[in-house]
Protein backbone atom coordinates (compact mmCIF):
# COMPACT_ATOMS: atom_id res chain seq x y z
CA UNK A 1 0.00 0.00 0.00
CA UNK A 2 1.75 3.43 -1.41
CA UNK A 3 -0.43 5.71 0.54
CA UNK A 4 0.46 4.19 4.10
CA UNK A 5 4.14 4.78 3.77
CA UNK A 6 5.72 2.82 6.89
CA UNK A 7 8.95 1.70 6.30
CA UNK A 8 9.04 -1.88 5.02
CA UNK A 9 11.99 -4.12 4.96
CA UNK A 10 12.53 -6.62 1.76
CA UNK A 11 10.41 -9.04 2.20
CA UNK A 12 7.69 -6.37 3.15
CA UNK A 13 8.62 -4.58 -0.16
CA UNK A 14 8.07 -7.72 -2.06
CA UNK A 15 4.84 -8.74 -0.66
CA UNK A 16 3.55 -5.08 -1.37
CA UNK A 17 5.04 -5.75 -5.26
CA UNK A 18 3.15 -9.12 -5.72
CA UNK A 19 -0.29 -7.92 -4.36
CA UNK A 20 -0.15 -10.36 -1.17
CA UNK A 21 -1.53 -10.38 1.85
CA UNK A 22 0.54 -11.05 4.90
CA UNK A 23 -2.29 -13.40 6.32
CA UNK A 24 -1.58 -15.24 3.07
CA UNK A 25 2.20 -15.56 3.14
CA UNK A 26 1.69 -16.59 7.27
CA UNK A 27 -1.07 -19.51 6.35
CA UNK A 28 0.88 -20.79 3.41
CA UNK A 29 4.68 -20.07 5.60
CA UNK A 30 3.80 -21.57 8.68
CA UNK A 31 4.88 -18.54 10.60
CA UNK A 32 2.86 -16.72 13.09
CA UNK A 33 1.20 -13.42 11.58
CA UNK A 34 2.97 -11.61 13.98
CA UNK A 35 6.40 -12.22 13.89
CA UNK A 36 5.82 -11.76 10.10
CA UNK A 37 4.26 -8.78 10.61
CA UNK A 38 7.26 -7.51 12.60
CA UNK A 39 9.61 -8.71 9.92
CA UNK A 40 7.79 -6.93 7.29
CA UNK A 41 7.62 -3.88 8.77
CA UNK A 42 10.84 -3.19 10.87
CA UNK A 43 13.75 -2.48 8.12
CA UNK A 44 16.34 -3.61 10.95
CA UNK A 45 15.26 -6.98 11.65
CA UNK A 46 17.36 -10.08 10.67
CA UNK A 47 15.84 -13.52 11.15
CA UNK A 48 17.41 -16.06 11.98
CA UNK A 49 16.42 -19.92 12.44
CA UNK A 50 16.31 -21.99 15.71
Amino acid sequence: MPWFKKPRSKLGKFIDAHDLKQIEVAKVSGVKEATLSRVCNISSVSPTAK
